[in-house]
C-alpha cells in the first residue's frame, strides 16, 4: 500500500507541473499581446481585448492557486509515507 502513496505524491506533483507550465505559458501569450489603442476608433474590439484580458488573468490566478494546492497534497501524501514507514 505504501507504494501506493509514493505513486500518489509522485501524480500529484506531475499534475503541479502541468499547471505550471500552463501558467507559465498563458503569461507568455499575455506578454506578446498588443497593447490598447484608445484612438484605434474600434470601441468593440478594444472591449473583447480587455474581456480577454480580464478573463486570461482570473485563469491564470486560479492555475496559480491549484498549482499551489497540488504541491500541499504531494507533500501530505510523501509526509503521510513517511510516517507509515517509520
Amino acid at each position: 500500500m505504501g507504494e501506493l502513496d509514493r505513486v500518489d505524491s509522485f501524480a500529484m506533483d506531475s499534475v503541479a507541473e502541468c499547471l505550471e507550465e500552463a501558467l507559465a505559458g498563458i503569461r507568455l501569450a499575455d506578454m506578446n499581446w498588443l497593447e490598447l489603442q484608445h484612438d484605434s476608433g474600434l470601441p468593440a474590439f478594444d472591449l473583447h481585448a480587455e474581456s480577454a484580458r480580464l478573463w486570461t488573468e482570473s485563469v491564470a490566478e486560479r492555475l496559480q492557486v491549484w498549482a499551489k494546492r497540488a504541491r500541499r497534497i504531494a507533500a501530505a501524501l510523501e509526509y503521510h509515507q513517511a510516517r507509515r514507514l517509520t
